[in-house]
């Protein structure tokens, strides 16, 4: 039989229907659910707001038997999409941590993905995955186990977006990279969502932040802020 696994993010607290039937209720955003069954055939999925009384969007997915599948909303609730992705469970052997990229954050259009040494400068390195446009699923690239830092820049820049600072890949798992945002409108954030084992998921936040300032001490005159 075929089992789901979702993952809702990009919406308001929200749930999963099947047809008519309510599979998963009042999902928050950035929550992974359960794997539930479905027998092998054509499902049509809706996403629904908590509490709605219409449905955001539907699609509809031909499930095979024996296969695990992760069902991911992402988009805003204005423009909302869903992805059903098949999960890869072989352990890829070898002590490898074999990693994807999936970019779900509709702020950019295209982002470039770093993955270095910690503290490497990037200034003069090649992304990979580059060019990678919103939607859209990168490939599977195999790590050592190890310390790593992974950045995220606007595509075609050095512009940082995200920075998840040190990070450690563990041994035997396969894992979606899930690029998405929390709202802002120039900032991104990652989930690290194992399909391998326990099949975690692990939101890795990005030390990245934006501020401004302004000038309330009408006797101080003109300010330089350091």
């Amino acid at each position: 039989r075929g089992a789901d696994r979702a993952l809702c993010r990009g919406v308001d607290d929200g749930g999963v229907r099947a047809g008519d039937t309510a599979i998963w209720n009042a999902v928050p955003p950035e929550a992974t659910t359960g794997y539930r069954d479905f027998d092998p055939d054509s499902w049509t999925y809706t996403l629904r707001v908590t509490g709605a009384a219409t449905d955001l969007t539907q699609s509809t997915y031909v499930l095979n038997g024996d296969q695990r599948y992760t069902m991911l909303a992402h988009g805003t609730a204005a423009n909302p999409a869903m992805l059903m992705l098949p999960d890869v469970v072989a352990d890829p052997g070898s002590g490898t941590y074999r990693l994807r990229f999936l970019h779900l954050a509709p702020t950019w259009g295209a982002v470039d993905v770093y993955i270095t040494v910690p503290g490497a400068d990037i200034a003069n390195l090649s992304p990979f995955p580059s060019t990678l446009v919103y939607g859209s699923i990168g490939v599977n690239v195999n790590y050592a186990p190890g310390v790593y830092q992974l950045r995220i820049t606007q595509q075609g820049t050095k512009t940082v977006l995200y920075d998840s600072g040190t990070i450690t890949f563990d041994g035997n798992k396969i894992v979606n990279g899930i690029i998405y945002t929390r709202g802002s409108g120039t900032l991104v954030n990652l989930a690290l969502m194992e399909t391998t084992g326990s099949a975690a998921t692990k939101i890795v936040n990005g030390s990245v932040a934006r501020m401004r300032a302004v000038n309330l001490a009408p006797d101080a005159g003109d300010l330089n802020l350091l």
